[in-house]
């Protein structure tokens, strides 16, 4: 058996099985929540819904249903909200002052 934790609780599977069916064989689905405060778990099964999203050791958007069992990982809720990276400063560009030689200004149609 592998042996891994769900929000802190101790959780068994067998080798070769996915992440969300191991939590769902242990009577846990739900997975994550929405912003709602709506549980969320496991839809499709085959990756293409995202609604079985999970932390897994600080990893954040992980699919349960495709992701399979490690020993020793620990597995939580993805957040409703998940933290995002800081974006680094953006460069100062120069300015820019265009000048044609000719404006056509009202030319409407």
């Amino acid at each position: 058996m592998i042996r891994f934790t769900f929000e802190g609780r101790p959780v068994s599977a067998r080798p070769g099985q996915s992440l969300a069916a191991a939590l769902i064989a242990s009577g846990i689905r739900a997975l994550r929540e929405t912003g709602h405060g709506d549980c969320r778990g496991v839809f499709c099964g085959i990756g293409v819904c995202q609604e079985c999203l999970v932390e897994i050791d600080g990893r954040q958007g992980i699919r349960a249903c495709m992701t399979p069992v490690r020993p020793g990982i620990a597995v939580r809720r993805q957040p409703a909200r998940p933290a995002l990276a800081a974006l680094p400063p953006r460069p100062r560009l120069p300015a820019r002052h265009d000048s044609p030689d000719v404006l056509v200004l009202g030319g409407g149609v």
